[in-house]
């Protein structure tokens, strides 16, 4: 947002790449994303990313799927329109 002005809106993405078995070509298996807004994110506290908890991410509109025990599981992406 500090380097793009005018962007107000932000969708982030994390995805792992994974074999598939049956056709032996790599896939690109999204596991979260989220959605934020410049306002949204102007509150966020990130001068320390690196103890962020990824739960604190919860408080924006977001997509995951993940067991009792944490374990991310593949999620269907965000259209891009």
């Amino acid at each position: 947002f500090i380097t793009l002005p005018a962007l107000q809106k932000v969708i982030v993405s994390g995805y792992c790449q994974q074999l598939d078995k049956t056709t032996w070509r790599i896939n690109d298996d999204y596991l979260f994303r989220f959605k934020g807004d410049r306002d949204g994110f102007n509150r966020s506290y990130f001068q320390a990313l690196d103890r962020l908890n990824p739960a604190a991410l919860s408080v924006y509109a977001h997509r995951r799927n993940m067991t009792a025990t944490g374990v991310f599981k593949v999620i269907e992406p965000y259209s891009r329109v």
